[in-house]
């Protein structure tokens, strides 16, 4: 029983180790239809926005092209993301975000979008790649959400792997 609480830990140390703490922005692992990825805030997120984030993707490629996504995002004060759309290669490709609120800001910090598919105190359901969105300002205080992703195209089909 020690034994596999060690290898837990160990496991965990190692992880944190190689992919949180590390400059690697991004990790995969492809096999034929599958792709797994981690990924890190980008120095653009963190310097400009001020907004830290860890990521785990998941993309099946066939029969239709499905990305969920699961983020950890932390925004600190002075942090913000502007108005913007979420835009993809394929403009058919439609995105939802599940946004859980974790921890709200003291001041500022607020998700605004020009449409919501749902708006609770601490769930807000966005779909991101035909609205605009925004996080406003925050002034003071940290902002935490989980963010749960699921993007795909209805009409896209791929031809099959065989």
């Amino acid at each position: 029983m020690e034994k596999e609480v060690l290898m837990e830990s160990l496991t965990f140390e190692i992880f944190k180790r190689i992919v949180w703490r590390s400059e690697i922005l991004e990790t995969t692992f492809k096999r034929g239809l599958v792709e797994i990825g981690i990924r890190k805030s980008i120095p653009e997120y963190k310097n400009v926005y001020n907004v830290r984030y860890w990521a785990i993707y998941f993309i099946l490629r066939w029969p239709k092209p499905v990305r969920i996504r699961f983020d950890l995002a932390k925004y600190l004060t002075g942090g913000r993301l502007p108005e913007h759309i979420d835009e993809y290669v394929r403009k058919e490709v439609r995105q939802f975000n599940f946004i859980f609120t974790l921890k709200k800001a003291k001041l500022g910090g607020e998700l605004l979008s020009e449409k919501f598919v749902y708006n609770g105190s601490r769930l807000k359901i966005i779909e991101v790649s035909r609205y605009k969105h925004e996080v406003t300002l925050i002034e003071e205080g940290q902002r935490i959400v989980a963010n749960f992703q699921i993007a795909f195209s209805p009409e896209y089909t791929v031809p099959p792997p065989f």
